[in-house]
């Protein structure tokens, strides 16, 4: 079944739970379905979005997007990160109190060098542009690994090469 707007001109979809966001060919982002945490990026109204909404803020120079439990994080050409939605654990990095963002924020020390992003459960993690990992969020099986009970801002993990 087709998507509604969007039968051509995508580069990546990511996909999690019960929403789904699409990177444009033109660099903008577009999400669609669940919205109670403001995970679709596109007001804060949290409504869900039986079709695609452009995700506010970043209707271009976005390079790539993942989708996490309840929150987004996009890479910007910029290698920047920005991230929104849930923020229960920490997972948006932008030390703002444990608030949900129903529209893109500044993730705290990342607003360039960043290669990837990829958005778990509770915590998010981006691989940078030297190499290395930076992840914060929730820690409660070790998925940061950094031995750290909470970590609300991205904190620099060593990777064995």
């Amino acid at each position: 079944m087709d998507v509604f707007g969007l039968t051509s001109g995508v580069a990546s979809v990511a996909a999690r739970g019960q929403y789904t966001c699409a990177v444009t060919t033109g660099g903008g982002l577009k999400c669609w379905g669940e919205d109670s945490f403001g995970q679709l990026g596109d007001d804060a109204a949290l409504t869900n979005q039986p079709t695609p909404v452009d995700v506010l803020g970043l209707i271009s120079g976005v390079v790539s997007v993942s989708a996490g439990g309840s929150h987004t994080c996009a890479v910007t050409t910029a290698g920047g990160l920005k991230c929104w939605g849930r923020d229960i654990s920490g997972q948006l990095g932008n030390d703002a109190a444990l608030t949900d963002q129903p529209t893109p924020v500044d993730v705290l020390g990342l607003t360039s060098g960043v290669a990837s992003v990829s958005a778990g459960g509770n915590h998010t993690c981006a691989v940078t542009s030297t190499g290395g990992v930076k992840c914060w969020g929730w820690d409660n099986y070790g998925q940061l690994g950094n031995d750290a009970a909470l970590t609300s801002q991205p904190t620099q993990v060593d990777v064995a090469p």
